[in-house]
């Protein structure tokens, strides 16, 4: 594309592996990197010029993209290096670089001339991994979403207990149904005409009670319905979902217990397309431990985790936002130079806070983050908040979210060069 005379091209990695890969622009130019989500710019380098095309490599995450944008390159080009540049401006005199190596160079070319720059540091410091346990803690109500029940025909003159009340005995006119239209889950047609009333009947198991707990009314149809727990009818008024104005939510905290509960469901079924169509969503503050079945139990929430996916560690429906927080001393090795934050992030949104100082937002990757101007001698503390889709929520997909694995910080050296000319 040309945007107010300027040349944008745009590059898509459509496969999820890492891709690097040879590319060219036309023209002698210097490519720079340019972030849609900051403004910012960085140059790419080393790049080289043949036959009036200026050749680089770029490097893609999976399902990755880039706008590169071609600036002036003032008849001075880096091509080769083994650091990295914020800026270049090759026309001061003096360039500044930096990267993880003892010994850090640049070679420039300005027409036949060819100039070599070098110095030496010390061997780079180790890097930082923060692993172990870091505090945990989920902004929104957890879910656990259900996509299996029992499904009953009401029989005329049969009352409520006998599909509402824990005990009952499901092994006669009682069938294993998943979300979707109650009828076409039947071995053969209804055999009375609509309007019918049907039962659900799903088990919650509970081993800790979480101070308010809601069941989300979501794809109930039919022309009424009511709901039953441990053969209590539930009178609580249906309120907005926080997250879906046309979801309803119905406070059950009152008729939940310790141990496994009973929901019982009663739909009017009123032609073949009602039924209950939608995941069961039970939503609060709490953590959810996996059982033998592959089904879940209500547990208390999570105060720690590994840096890893929350979705494997209690929060397997978590759609939201969660902080990992993790104090750490800084080392000594590390004062003087440029640090910089490696997460292993996924495809989530990711806020980097520092001793309380917003570092940054990342959208996508690279997810990576300098953070040497929020860092301290010794002790500090630091906030990764991370937020998925609503996938996990809305559809029950366990979606790898948060962290995807220990996060380390990394020091760099900085490299200066003078750039007059050699003899």
């Amino acid at each position: 594309r040309v945007k107010d005379g300027q040349d944008i091209y745009f590059f898509v990695n459509p496969t999820f592996m890492d891709v690097s890969a040879p590319v060219s622009i036309t023209g002698d130019v210097q490519p720079v990197l340019w972030n849609p989500s900051t403004g910012s710019e960085r140059p790419v380098g080393p790049s080289q010029v043949t036959d009036g095309r200026t050749h680089f490599q770029i490097d893609l995450p999976p399902a990755g993209s880039a706008f590169v944008l071609p600036r002036s390159s003032n008849g001075l080009r880096i091509t080769e290096t083994n650091l990295r540049f914020d800026e270049l401006d090759l026309t001061g005199g003096q360039i500044t670089g930096y990267g993880r190596a003892a010994e850090g160079f640049v070679v420039l070319e300005q027409g036949s001339q060819r100039i070599r720059r070098s110095a030496q540091r010390e061997a780079p410091a180790e890097p930082l991994v923060l692993d172990a346990e870091w505090e945990f803690e989920a902004e929104t109500d957890n879910a656990l979403v259900i996509g299996k029940w029992l499904a009953a025909q009401e029989q005329p003159g049969v009352e409520w207990q006998a599909y509402a009340l824990p005990g009952v005995d499901t092994s006669s006119g009682w069938l294993p149904m998943v979300p979707g239209a109650w009828s076409y889950q039947l071995p053969a047609e209804p055999d009375v005409p609509y309007p019918i009333p049907v039962w659900y009947r799903v088990q919650l198991p509970v081993e800790h009670l979480p101070p308010q707990v809601n069941l989300i009314v979501d794809g109930f149809a039919g022309s009424e319905w009511k709901l039953y727990i441990n053969g209590q009818p539930v009178n609580s008024t249906p309120v907005r979902s926080a997250f879906d104005s046309q979801m309803k939510a119905v406070d059950v905290t009152p008729y939940l217990e310790r141990g496994d509960n009973l929901i019982a469901l009663r739909l009017v079924v009123t032609n073949a397309t009602d039924g209950l169509l939608d995941l069961l969503k039970i939503m609060g503050d709490f953590s959810l431990v996996a059982q033998d079945d592959g089904s879940y139990r209500i547990a208390a929430p999570r105060n720690t985790i590994r840096p890893e996916s929350w979705t494997g560690q209690g929060y397997p429906f978590y759609s939201g936002s969660a902080v990992y927080r993790r104090r750490f001393q800084l080392p000594e090795s590390f004062v003087g130079q440029r640090i910089f934050l490696q997460p292993q992030v996924r495809d989530d949104v990711l806020e980097v806070v520092v001793n309380e100082q917003p570092a940054a937002v990342r959208l996508w990757p690279s997810y990576e983050v300098e953070i040497s101007e929020q860092l301290k001698p010794g002790d500090n503390i630091m906030e990764l908040r991370l937020t998925n889709t609503l996938v996990n929520l809305l559809e029950g997909v366990e979606r790898a979210s948060g962290l995807a694995g220990t996060p380390y910080l990394a020091p760099y050296h900085e490299f200066k060069f003078e750039l007059a000319n050699d003899e």
